[in-house]
């Protein structure tokens, strides 16, 4: 998803890219179909996908890995763009193949295409004894039989319609280009989306959320109809323990800070919500994320509730060692979090807008195992499962 070159811009990124840190109380199919796909773009808050693919001469290059993404425009390896614009720099017109190639550290010009994972493509190669030149084919859905042929400004191709499906391509001219043959894996997000909200129910509560019971014997609960209300006492001292299958680490909180953030925490930590969550995003010498006890894939769900997150003073407070909540695209969290390893990331956020609602410790040396399982662009191919969060009061 992003380099921790990218900083903590691209930690906000993820609010979107991550659809919803804060709360998931619709569907990932819901959230895919989001205004009209009408031909006008994309618009912020809506989460669009197109599947691409660059074809050399006679065949597919491996979909690209992402590099950064501060606009909400990114790839996850999958051959699929996905769209989830923040701001205006990705949305109607925006939304194109200039923004997506910042984001895959791709070069796209009317003559080369090119990027440190790829050998560049160039107007003019040779293909089978004949030149080759750039062009971009666009079909408007998957089943579409023909497609809008581009040979000028590529890079100002935009993303017109969800499910589109995008075939950069260098072949000589007159050449039929195929779609990519991943192109399925856009059903498979509609597919995967039916899941992200249905947790068991006898996990759920429908109602009034009652506190949980302060010794840790209350049952499962990862779905909530409301938030739950003040289950802890702001004078007190609480600190978690969150163990993972690679070790464990202890969490400060700090209610003075963040009182509303520290109570959900809690309280879902003592409904047990957290148990067996994976950690999805994880980017050694920056940051990772966690805490979606519903979404497939993890990242995409939250309890069923989100509240106003609170703010820092200052962006002083982002450097390692801070733990928060992850804000969804409107500034509200749930139940996902984050917690920051790099050493100072402070001057790279404008203003705090990220809550902090505690201060981890590492007596096991087990965040240098858990940022070995991550890499330079967050996938996560061996995961980091939490098993328990225990909350200590005093």
């Amino acid at each position: 998803m992003r380099r921790s070159t990218a900083g903590l811009g691209a930690i906000l990124a993820l609010t979107l890219a991550a659809c919803g840190g804060g709360t998931s109380t619709t569907s990932a199919s819901t959230q895919q179909g989001s205004a009209a796909s009408s031909g006008s773009g994309p618009q912020v808050g809506d989460h669009w996908h197109a599947a691409y693919g660059i074809y050399s001469c006679d065949h597919f290059l491996t979909p690209l890995q992402n590099v950064t993404d501060v606009d909400g425009v990114h790839t996850h390896g999958d051959g699929i763009i996905h769209v989830h614009p923040f701001n205006s720099n990705a949305t109607g017109s925006n939304a194109n193949l200039a923004t997506f190639a910042k984001a895959a550290g791709l070069t796209i010009t009317d003559t080369e295409i090119s990027s440190p994972e790829l050998t560049a493509l160039k107007a003019g190669d040779d293909c089978h004894g004949q030149p080759v030149h750039l062009e971009v084919a666009v079909w408007d859905a998957p089943g579409a039989a023909t497609p809008r042929i581009v040979t000028s400004g590529l890079a100002k191709v935009a993303i017109t319609h969800d499910r589109e499906v995008i075939t950069i391509a260098a072949v000589p001219v007159g050449v039929a280009v195929p779609q990519p043959t991943w192109t399925q894996n856009l059903d498979a997000l509609g597919d995967v989306a039916v899941t992200t909200t249905a947790p068991p129910p006898a996990e759920t509560i429908s109602g009034v959320t009652a506190c949980p019971k302060t010794d840790g014997s209350s049952s499962r609960v990862v779905r909530f109809a409301q938030p739950p209300p003040q289950c802890i006492d702001p004078t007190h001292h609480y600190r978690a323990a969150i163990t993972t299958t690679v070790g464990a680490f202890t969490v400060d909180l700090d209610p003075a800070a963040a009182p509303n953030g520290v109570n959900v925490f809690v309280t879902l930590a003592r409904y047990h919500t957290y148990d067996g969550t994976v950690l999805w995003h994880i980017v050694p010498g920056l940051a990772f994320y966690g805490g979606d006890p519903v979404g497939v894939p993890a990242g995409t769900g939250g309890p069923g509730f989100s509240f106003p997150a609170e703010h820092p003073s200052s962006t002083s407070v982002y450097r390692r060692g801070a733990f928060g909540l992850y804000p969804d695209d409107k500034g509200a969290v749930g139940s996902q979090f984050y917690a920051i390893t790099a050493a100072d990331v402070s001057s790279q956020l404008t203003s705090p807008s990220l809550p902090v609602i505690g201060t981890w410790s590492d007596p096991s040396a087990t965040m240098a195992k858990i940022e070995a399982r991550g890499t330079s662009s967050g996938n996560v191919f061996d995961p980091v499962t939490v098993t328990s969060v225990t909350i200590t009061e005093s």
